[in-house]
């Protein structure tokens, strides 16, 4: 390796190579040695149980362990972009060999298993927000702000929601690299025959609100025998509830995560507005009345569906099949809070305790430069580039399977993410005292304000028996 080639290696990073010479010189009076007596050598210096793959150490490559496992990223079709990244780093670095360490999702329990052994592995990616609050609060995450700093990386690249999403009690646990957001999908032939406008593909329109949204689903609904199921409905699911409440300028908590806020009149004025889609106006089915008509959880492809509001990753399944009608992409709208998106988020996290924290922070760097970053989010893991200057990338491949489709809609919703898998003490305790009670509200008929104030209450325990433990 020549001396230029190392020194584009930053300072500090790895420990350097003895003088070229004498690495030349020391192979060659390796090489006289007689096999049996290099294997006699090797025996009294360091014992049967090691054997030596170069005789000069400092030859050895430094192995940096990728795990990749947490997330998306070990589909067959992916492989290819993350190994040619691999092997680009390579080039820049001879010195160093990057390992990825591929376990079947859910890997968190192998993670836990490999941290505890003192064994981890040096960088985690991509990792959902998920996988990444499971670590949190051990400290498994080195903190990755100091280094940006010291590193002047510039972080104006990325759309603020996905730098937000990456923060944790004044520490940043990763950087972002790769996003997926929701989008209204929408049937233009329905759209057509009820004579309605195609709605905005874009967020500068502050009339198409949740209020318009219930008026278009009410034109599309079609109840032709008035047996009370109707034929055609104008709204299928409308997304994340939480989200939604969002929009509507609710939250689970108080910014210290201390007092439970779900009882709110944003929030009961959210789940009101949920629960009048199926009983009140009758724009969307029930649960009962989908298990009935066998729609499964998504009833859009039939075509008796005007609107449906999801992520990414259900554009792609609606290439494969095609859908038998023409369809579009909208903006989601808007409710008092002004619009609020789904965002989820996949991230490269460092070990803290892993031996190899400066050469790990370059692998991440490399992976988030502009020229690497797009290419690695929509082959590498089918996700959109979390950077205003990659995610066009996204529209344009994504674009080559339906060209008819406006797929630019969801890089306009970026800025207006929420990233819905945000730290919360008792997550999945209260993820589930939720979910039930909406339940209720939904399928129960039942009332609004009562069920939200049983469940404040409740969570709100939870709540306090997290801190108590903490003091």
């Amino acid at each position: 390796m020549s001396q230029e080639s190392w020194i584009q290696f930053p300072e500090n990073r790895l420990p350097r190579r003895g003088p070229r010479g004498v690495n030349e010189m020391n192979r060659r009076l390796w090489s006289y040695v007689s096999p049996i007596l290099r294997l006699t050598l090797i025996t009294l210096l360091f014992g049967t149980g090691i054997v030596l793959s170069d005789p000069n150490p400092l030859l050895a490559k430094t192995k940096l362990q990728v795990f990749v496992g947490m997330g998306t990223g070990n589909e067959k079709a992916q492989l290819p972009a993350q190994e040619e990244l691999k092997k680009a780093f390579e080039r820049l670095h001879p010195d160093v060999e990057i390992q990825y360490v591929r376990v079947p999702w859910p890997a968190d329990n192998r993670l836990t298993t490999l941290i505890v052994a003192g064994t981890p592995p040096d960088v985690v990616m991509p990792v959902g927000m998920h996988g990444s609050n499971l670590f949190l609060e051990d400290g498994v995450w080195l903190d990755l702000d100091p280094l940006i700093s010291r590193d002047k990386l510039d972080l104006s690249r990325y759309f603020a929601p996905t730098l937000q999403a990456t923060t944790f009690r004044g520490t940043r646990y990763g950087m972002p690299v790769g996003m997926y957001i929701d989008a209204l999908f929408y049937n233009k032939e329905l759209f057509e025959n009820a004579a309605l406008p195609p709605p905005p593909h874009d967020y500068s329109d502050p009339s198409w609100t949740w209020e318009r949204f219930v008026e278009y689903a009410k034109r599309m609904t079609k109840d032709v025998n008035g047996d009370g199921t109707p034929e055609q409905w104008g709204a299928d699911s409308i997304g994340n509830h939480t989200v939604i409440a969002a929009s509507f300028g609710a939250r689970w908590y108080s910014s210290d995560f201390r007092q439970v806020d779900l009882d709110s009149p944003e929030m009961i004025s959210a789940w009101r507005f949920l629960q009048d889609l199926q009983h009140r106006w009758k724009v969307q089915p029930t649960y009962q009345q989908r298990v009935a008509l066998n729609l499964g959880g998504v009833g859009f492809p039939t075509g008796k569906f005007g609107m449906l509001i999801d992520f990414t990753a259900r554009a792609r399944v609606f290439t494969n099949p095609p859908l038998p009608f023409a369809w579009d992409l909208a903006a989601k709208p808007r409710g008092p809070a002004g619009p609020k998106t789904l965002l989820y988020l996949d991230t490269a996290n460092i070990v803290s305790s892993s031996k190899n924290r400066e050469l790990a922070w370059e692998w991440v760097k490399f992976v988030s430069r502009p020229e690497n970053l797009p290419n690695l989010a929509v082959f590498g893991y089918g996700a959109i580039p979390p950077t205003t200057d990659g995610a066009l990338l996204y529209v344009q491949q994504a674009g080559k399977t339906l060209p008819n489709v406006d797929l630019s809609v969801f890089v306009k919703g970026a800025p207006y993410g929420f990233a819905v898998e945000y730290w919360r003490p008792q997550y999945l305790e209260t993820v589930k005292l939720i979910d039930a009670a909406l339940g209720t509200v939904l399928d129960d008929q039942a009332s609004v304000e009562s069920t939200l104030r049983t469940l404040n209450d409740e969570v709100q325990r939870l709540v306090d028996q997290y801190w108590a433990k903490r003091k």
